[in-house]
C-alpha cells in the first residue's frame, strides 16, 4: 500500500480556432502551424471519479482543518488503521489499541459525512499493514477461523453500532506477501475471505463490501484475477464492488477498467461498481500526472477512485 484540481464543465457551442504558435528552430524557419480545438464536442462529462483519498484525515478526524477539506469535495475515502497495533497488538483480542482503531473510523467517518464513501480496511486494522510481527498469526491459520471470526464480530459491530454508513475492504494487497503472507492463491485466503464475507453479510446485512483491492491489475496479474473471479462466484462471496490499484507505471485507468469488466464478463459475473481504491502514489505527484489521471478516470468505467497518499 502506499502511504485535485477539479475538473470543471466547459459549455461552448461553437468551435474555436485555437492557432499554436511553434517558435522557428532557427531564424530561417518561418513556418507556423494551427490546431483546430473543437470544444462543443463532449467525450464525457467530468464527475469528480479521481475525487478520492488514502488516509488523508488526522486520527481524529479534526484534521485537515476546513478550509482545506471542504474545497475537495471528498467523494470517497479509504482508511482506518495505523492509529495502534490493532488486534494483533492486542494480543488478538478486543483492547485498548483495537477500540482506538475503531474509534478513528467513527471520528473520520462522521467528520467527512454521508456523501462520502468511507471503505474501512479490514486488514490494516487486523494489524497486518505491513509492519506486523514476524510471528503473526494469521487468519484461518492452521484451518481454524474462530479468532478471525472474533475479530470480525468485535470490530465490525462496533462499527455498525455508531450508526455510520461504513463500507468494508476485506483485505489489502492479498498478492503482496508483505501485506498477506499466506499467498493469495491458496485454501487459507479463501478461507478468509468467504468467512468474513459471510459474517459481514450476517451482522450488517446492508453494507456494501469490497474487493479484492490487489496491487496489480488484470494485465499484470491474470492468474490470480481468475481464480479470485472463479471462486468468489462459485462460493457466493462476491463483493458489492470490485477493487483494484492502479500505481504502476503504465495504469491507465481506461484500460484497466476495461480490463476488469473483460475479466468479470470471461468469469460469468454480473457487471458491478469498480473502485480504484489507490492511486497515483507519492512519486507520481506531480501536475502532468494529477492532470492525466484525472482526465483518465473521468473517461474510465470507475465509480470512484482514491489518491494514494
Amino acid at each position: 500500500m502506499s502511504t485535485r484540481t477539479r475538473l470543471g464543465r466547459l459549455a461552448v457551442g461553437a468551435v474555436l480556432m485555437l492557432p499554436l504558435l511553434i517558435l522557428p528552430a532557427t531564424p530561417a524557419a518561418s513556418a507556423t502551424t494551427s490546431l483546430n480545438v473543437n470544444l462543443a464536442s463532449v467525450t464525457k462529462p467530468a464527475t469528480g471519479v479521481g475525487e478520492g483519498v488514502l488516509y488523508g484525515m488526522t486520527a481524529d478526524g479534526t484534521q485537515p482543518a476546513a478550509q482545506f477539506l471542504t474545497p475537495l469535495t471528498f467523494n470517497a475515502f479509504r482508511g482506518g488503521g495505523h492509529v495502534s497495533r490493532g488486534w494483533i497488538g492486542d494480543g488478538y483480542q478486543f483492547g485498548a489499541g483495537t477500540q482506538a482503531d475503531v474509534n478513528s473510523v467513527i471520528a473520520q467517518a462522521r467528520r467527512l459525512g454521508p456523501s462520502v464513501q468511507y471503505q474501512v480496511i479490514l486488514s490494516d486494522l487486523y494489524g497486518a499493514d505491513g509492519g506486523q510481527p514476524a510471528n503473526t498469526m494469521w487468519p484461518c491459520d492452521n484451518g481454524s477461523c474462530a479468532n478471525w471470526v472474533s475479530y470480525l464480530d468485535s470490530v465490525v459491530g462496533a462499527l455498525q453500532s455508531s450508526g455510520l454508513t461504513i463500507t468494508y475492504d476485506i483485505w489489502n494487497e492479498p498478492d503482496i506477501s508483505i501485506f498477506w503472507a499466506r499467498g493469495m492463491n491458496s485454501t487459507q485466503y479463501f478461507q478468509m475471505w468467504d468467512t468474513a464475507q459471510r459474517e459481514i453479510r450476517r451482522i450488517a446485512s446492508g453494507a456494501r463490501i469490497v474487493g479484492p483491492s490487489v496491487a496489480l491489475t488484470p494485465q499484470n496479474n491474470a492468474g490470480e484475477w481468475q481464480t479470485w473471479l472463479a471462486h468468489v462466484k462459485a462460493a457466493g462471496t462476491l463483493p458489492d464492488i470490485i477493487t483494484n490499484h492502479d500505481e504502476g507505471d503504465g495504469d491507465d485507468p481506461v484500460v484497466v477498467s476495461q480490463a476488469v469488466n473483460s475479466a468479470l464478463a470471461a468469469a460469468g459475473v454480473s457487471s458491478r461498481p469498480l473502485s480504484a481504491n489507490e492511486y497515483l502514489p507519492q512519486n507520481q505527484q506531480t501536475a502532468g500526472q494529477n492532470a492525466y489521471y484525472l482526465a483518465r478516470f473521468a473517461q474510465s468505467g470507475y465509480a470512484n477512485a482514491m489518491r494514494g497518499n
